[in-house]
């Protein structure tokens, strides 16, 4: 992704163009992500450094840039050894785990989350609000993924995993909000926004015939293979949806 000159990815080059001087400047493990500022014409790298561990990396969709100088991106590992200041995963992670990461400016980590449960997850196109939490979605095939007591949907769908929805504290060190979405299908949530008016936009696609619509839906069955969906959830205080 890019967003004014600033990119995310992942890469399995070990000579992938990051600064000689970046907080990381070797390739990992087989894939890692990056993160690169670029000059204005786009012919210098002005920053960037690998992210990763031992295994696979792999930053997914949009970055964020936020009103500090900060990057937030996030994603997917397989490392045990990806460079994290919090972990809210078991030791025995299954395929992998989600995470979010704050780099500064110069391309320094800040901060970092790993989150998972016994399957595997990753997060997309992370989001910061007035108060500076951080909002992620994504999916999971874990029925332990660590969901919230006010869950808007505390239990697992099954099937092919469930679409997720998490809000972070501004240090991610806190899982604030997070709940399942999703039915006994595949399920991911693939983007997400939030309105002046106080609400949250999550969009995605399901394979569940008992995906939760709500009454008088346009759309209230599946249709051949696999749909597209739109949810509309009310913030409210004390970081609950409705």
């Amino acid at each position: 992704c890019i967003r004014d000159r600033v990119l995310s990815g992942h890469t399995g080059s070990s000579d992938f163009p990051v600064r000689p001087d970046a907080p990381q400047p070797e390739l990992g493990g087989e894939h890692d992500g990056f993160v690169l500022e670029l000059s204005p014409d786009g012919t210098e790298v002005r920053k960037g450094t690998f992210v990763g561990g031992s295994a696979n990396e792999y930053p997914e969709h949009r970055l964020w840039l936020a009103s500090d100088g900060s990057i937030l991106i996030s994603g997917f590992t397989g490392s045990a050894d990806l460079a994290t200041t919090t972990t809210l995963a078991p030791e025995d992670s299954g395929d992998g785990d989600a995470f979010v990461a704050r780099y500064s400016e110069s391309g320094e980590l800040l901060e970092s989350l790993r989150v998972g449960g016994s399957g595997s997850e990753f997060f997309l196109m992370p989001v910061q609000d007035e108060a500076g939490n951080v909002y992620a979605i994504g999916h999971t095939t874990s029925p332990d993924f660590p969901v919230t007591p006010s869950a808007l949907q505390p239990h697992y769908g099954g099937g092919n995993g469930d679409g997720v929805m998490i809000v972070l504290s501004p240090d991610l060190k806190r899982i604030l909000y997070a709940t399942y979405l999703g039915g006994s299908g595949h399920d991911m949530v693939r983007g997400l926004a939030l309105t002046e008016e106080g609400h949250l936009l999550l969009v995605g696609v399901t394979e569940s015939d008992d995906f939760p619509v709500s009454p008088g839906a346009i759309q209230q069955e599946r249709g051949l293979k696999s749909d597209g969906f739109v949810v509309k959830l009310r913030i409210r205080e004390g970081h609950s949806f409705d």
